[in-house]
């Protein structure tokens, strides 16, 4: 079975088994995304799968209908509904949104430079990797790393803003932040 399958596969069962009362999908795409970059596709840490399946959310849900259904009809689990899903919505949609590798050469260009800090470069993998085009605040981005103060994701944003790789968007008296697209 090809490595891009077997990982859907993975991420199908586990969703499906429903292992723990909270956080079965974030821990279906974790091992998903484990497995793929275990098999050398390293470059799916910076795929959002959160925000392809969010997308078509209910297309999602129907599958594991579609699956069980099925199954009781006949004995026999057949995942192909669940790998078609993905396939369709999400690593299709792959080749269509190149978004991330615009900001990642811009970033690449500007670590050569020298000016960016290792703490900056694990936020912006971060911010690449977990959000992709969905917008964070500086409170959300200190949340979700852990390993940082308000004062270093502050800074982060304001400096990444000013070198063209984040934008800033005001609510109110809030303001969230996402990567610029060219």
């Amino acid at each position: 079975m090809d490595q891009i399958v077997k990982s859907t596969v993975i991420h199908y069962y586990i969703a499906c088994i429903h292992p723990y009362f909270d956080g079965n999908g974030r821990t279906a795409r974790l091992l998903q995304l484990w497995y793929l970059v275990q098999s050398g596709y390293t470059a799916s840490m910076f795929v959002a799968f959160s925000s392809y399946i969010n997308a078509n959310k209910s297309k999602y849900y129907e599958t594991f209908i579609r699956i069980m259904d099925n199954y009781n009809v006949s004995n026999v689990l057949v995942v192909t509904p669940f790998v078609t899903f993905f396939i369709d919505n999400v690593f299709s949609k792959l080749e269509q949104k190149h978004e991330n590798d615009k900001p990642l050469a811009k970033f690449n260009e500007i670590l050569e430079t020298g000016n960016i800090t290792e703490k900056e470069k694990d936020l912006f993998l971060y911010v690449l990797s977990n959000y992709g085009d969905e917008e964070f605040s500086t409170k959300t981005l200190e949340k979700d790393f852990k390993d940082v103060a308000y004062a270093t994701v502050r800074s982060f944003v304001l400096k990444f803003e000013g070198k063209g790789l984040l934008s800033s968007q005001k609510y109110g008296n809030r303001v969230k932040y996402k990567l610029k697209i060219y």
